[in-house]
């Protein structure tokens, strides 16, 4: 986000990329190699979302939960347990209001199309030899009552089908959408 947007330049608009060490590590010299300069916006956060270290480590980076901010949480949620998926809702819920999160989490089996188990199985086998286990699954119910639970309203639900034009999903190849990702859209 920090290197597309138009706002990449704008010191109203602060950036905190919150991953784990070696991945932050990766990322600094994949930008370093490309020659592409880190804008004084932008903060590394190393943390483990699931150790419960973030809040401390945003705010020492220079994070003001007292002030609204926008999470953008995507293709996290499932490699955490509930609990840390909890722990980390209770956190940005604890923020400013008026503080938005955009989320995305999968479906539990029994929630998803035929197509979109098929997805799952195959997937999450590899992820799992990656060392990436799929650990949480929430139906959109689910999500939504965990999220009011920290202070949301959910805004918008949106599986893959919901989420882009009908008329672009008109396709016999395998990029069709199916049922297994949700986005979810919420404030506190």
């Amino acid at each position: 986000f920090a290197y597309r947007s138009e706002n990449s330049e704008n010191s109203a608009v602060r950036v905190f990329e919150v991953d784990a060490s070696p991945t932050q590590e990766w990322k600094r010299r994949s930008l370093r190699d490309a020659g592409i300069a880190v804008p004084d916006t932008v903060a590394f956060v190393s943390a483990d979302l699931a150790d419960g270290s973030t809040p401390a480590r945003l705010v020492d980076a220079g994070f003001d939960p007292g002030r609204p901010a926008f999470v953008s949480w995507l293709g996290v949620s499932m490699y955490l347990g509930l609990d840390a998926v909890d722990r980390i809702l209770a956190m940005v819920g604890g923020w400013a209001s008026g503080s938005e999160l955009v989320m995305d989490h999968l479906l539990p089996e029994g929630r998803r199309d035929a197509a979109g188990q098929a997805y799952a199985e195959a997937v999450q086998a590899a992820a799992a030899r990656g060392g990436e286990v799929w650990r949480t699954f929430l139906s959109p119910e689910e999500s939504a009552r965990l999220l009011a639970a920290h202070g949301f309203t959910v805004l918008e639900q949106a599986g893959a089908r919901g989420s882009v034009d009908r008329d672009l999903w008109s396709r016999s190849d395998h990029l069709r959408p199916f049922d297994l990702p949700v986005l979810v859209h919420a404030r506190t």
